[in-house]
């Protein structure tokens, strides 16, 4: 350090005027941040269908902004760094370049494939490793430490698997419904829950109106962890917060299907499409702000006053970073675009003057007995997003003999038919409509007119103690190829669709629910001849 001198008097400058610029990121630091944002960027632009289709997880559009965000917090304070030593690096190396390598079978998956979540979770754990591991390279265990909440973060963007998502929401539902219904009777309007449907006075109020708030609940996961990372609480005081959310999300869902449940009963279930949307939102707004009130009381007022004295890291903390080369940085994004126009380039070729279409549809026996049309409700049709739906309910004479209600829905080509198609299931809807599933009979192939087989899914179901037979059916376009008829959703089904380069596909289901059988043999013995008189080919 030099002063100067005044006399015989010798001054040194104040030390405290001194300000060190932080150090600047060198170019292969922007270009690593630019191939992790890439790579994102094609997992984000595939949940999207999820986003926009499933009101469930419409939250997702708000977690990649969040998590940049909670990304550039954590930067501001990042640890010094400790670059890991040869056998580490070696390690590092290895598994970005394995992730790297996978992004093309994932990514040729996944186009015909929407409707497989598990996928998508490859994918993202694929790029969460590729970004911690980057992370570790250029500043060692620390840094992967600090950069893993914002990265682990864009997880919650993900639809959960079926089977636990099936699981929570109709438990949550059926939870709701129950004490909804105890609230009403103890107020003295006589309620019965069936399934997670509510009876009051002969008004049915449907799962639609009386819903559990399933997207609140994911709310509180999104906020609450936000929250607690943005005011950096400790993992137990976190963990109460998401707990108190939960709370709060389940207490607001379970007055708002009451208060939906009271105006079915006074001024008839025609009324609740004035109030549904209104009550939906004010149960987010009450989630929030329960939310933001709970972290005010968690946060400690030492940890406020640290964060509004912390300053930002000098050049002496990024001293020992080891920036990622700018040409591996370069190849890994020229990769990823490679990846991208190779995976369209290959369903491209394949579709190069393939005709798609329906092989077969359905007209329903408008001269059968008993023959009734079904009108679809506006809210189903808002859920469904089908292009083309018809349901009926007739009398199939004998022998044997059975009542029959039909629903028949078909999606054209596009982005959304494959998940639309299979997002509501007998599975799915009937135990929300009060009916119990007893057995699952697996698939079976049925003869069809045109000399082709459906795959028909069969089910048992119970509504109190009548038997309830369902038999389902998925079917997409045909492109040359014979679909052979078993499940869709196994996996051969699926990389054969990758190997013959079909995506997109229309889709088509019908659904056939047999009452009033003897047996299941009986049931089934009528779905084969109502699948022969109103199935019908296509030239």
């Amino acid at each position: 350090m030099t002063g100067y001198s005044c006399g015989t008097e010798t001054i040194l400058p104040n030390p405290t005027l001194i300000v060190t610029p932080p150090a600047p990121v060198s170019r292969g630091g922007w270009w690593l941040g630019g191939v992790l944002l890439v790579g994102w960027l094609v997992l984000w632009n595939r949940l999207r269908v999820d986003w926009s289709v499933n009101d469930q997880y419409a939250y997702g559009w708000f977690v990649p902004p969040l998590a940049l965000a909670l990304g550039a917090l954590r930067w501001k304070d990042r640890p010094a760094p400790e670059p890991p030593g040869r056998t580490g690096s070696l390690i590092l190396a290895v598994a970005v370049a394995g992730c790297l390598a996978l992004l093309l079978p994932v990514r040729l998956a996944e186009e015909p494939n929407g409707d497989w979540r598990l996928l998508s979770w490859f994918h993202a754990l694929s790029l969460t490793v590729l970004s911690l591991g980057a992370a570790g390279w250029c500043g060692g265990r620390p840094w992967a430490r600090h950069f893993l909440f914002p990265v682990g973060f864009l997880l919650l963007a993900l639809p959960w698997p079926s089977g636990p998502e099936q699981a929570l929401v109709q438990g949550l539902q059926h939870g709701v419904a129950g004490i909804a219904a105890e609230l009403m009777n103890l107020l003295g309007i006589p309620a019965e829950q069936q399934g997670n449907l509510i009876r009051v006075r002969d008004q049915l109020v449907g799962v639609n109106e009386a819903c559990s708030g399933i997207r609140s609940l994911q709310t509180v996961l999104m906020a609450g962890l936000f929250l607690g990372e943005l005011s950096r609480l400790s993992w137990p005081r976190r963990l109460v917060l998401l707990a108190g959310g939960v709370a709060v999300a389940m207490g607001a869902n379970v007055f708002r299907s009451s208060l939906l449940v009271w105006i079915a009963a006074q001024h008839g279930s025609a009324t609740l499409s004035k109030y549904h949307d209104a009550a939906g939102v004010s149960v987010l707004v009450i989630v929030f702000v329960g939310l933001v009130f709970l972290n005010g009381l968690l946060e400690p007022k030492k940890a406020q006053q640290t964060k509004k004295e912390s300053a930002p890291p000098g050049p002496q903390m990024d001293a020992g970073v080891r920036w990622v080369p700018v040409a591996v940085a370069a190849t890994a994004l020229v990769w990823i675009g490679a990846v991208e126009v190779g995976t369209e380039a290959w369903y491209r070729f394949h579709e190069r003057g393939r005709v798609t279409r329906p092989i077969w549809s359905v007209a329903m026996p408008e001269d059968a007995p008993g023959f009734r049309r079904i009108e679809v409700d506006e809210v189903s049709r808002s859920l469904l997003r089908y292009d083309l739906g018809s349901e009926a309910r007739w009398v199939s004479p004998g022998p044997p003999e059975g009542a029959c209600t039909a629903f028949f829905f078909r999606w054209e080509p596009g982005r959304t038919s494959t998940t639309l198609a299979v997002m509501h299931q007998p599975t799915t809807c009937l135990p929300s409509s009060g009916l119990r599933q007893i057995a699952d009979g697996g698939v079976r192939a049925m003869p069809a007119p045109g000399g082709f087989t459906l795959p028909v899914h069969a089910y048992e179901f119970r509504l109190h103690e009548q038997p309830l037979y369902v038999y389902y059916i998925v079917w997409q376009d045909q492109t040359g190829y014979e679909l052979p008829a078993t499940d869709s959703a196994a996996s051969a089904d699926r990389w054969a669709a990758v190997r013959r380069g079909e995506r997109n596909l229309g889709q088509q289901t019908l659904e056939l629910v047999v009452t009033g059988a003897a047996d299941g043999a009986a049931a089934e013995a009528v779905c084969g001849r109502i699948i022969g008189q109103i199935v019908c080919p296509r030239g």
